[in-house]
């Protein structure tokens, strides 16, 4: 998901630590596994996971979407997402593994990070 503008919205600590707990909160509400994200600092990545024949990607999405978009404006007074965003089915062939490793490489292909660990917005979950 892009920033409003590609502005580069994710740098505060404070803002991500909110951001990210809407985003955990919805998913868990909504019967998703976050395995893994990434806070660049105009978009983000997240890899999530349907726990049952409930999970609904779509309104999760429009969800999370609303609920970080609420929150940033009342931290900083301004919309946070540009409209749509680019979804991605990984198929069973595909590692899960591999995939987290490869979104929480995105700071260093970038050149924010040398090694994945500096890059402190980033999460992977155990797999």
């Amino acid at each position: 998901m892009c920033a409003a503008d590609r502005a580069c919205l994710f740098i505060d600590g404070a803002v991500i630590e909110v951001l990210a707990g809407e985003i955990l909160r919805t998913c868990a509400e909504r019967r998703f596994a976050v395995l893994a994200y990434v806070f660049m600092p105009d978009h983000v990545h997240l890899l999530v996971q349907g726990q049952d024949e409930e999970s609904a990607f779509r309104p999760l999405m429009k969800l999370i979407r609303q609920r970080t978009g609420i929150a940033y404006h009342r931290l900083q007074k301004r919309s946070l997402w540009q409209e749509g965003y680019f979804e991605r089915v990984v198929r069973r062939d595909e590692q899960l593994a591999d995939v987290c490793a490869y979104i929480v490489a995105n700071p260093v292909r970038a050149g924010l990070a040398v090694q994945v660990e500096e890059y402190p917005f980033t999460f992977i979950a155990g797999l």
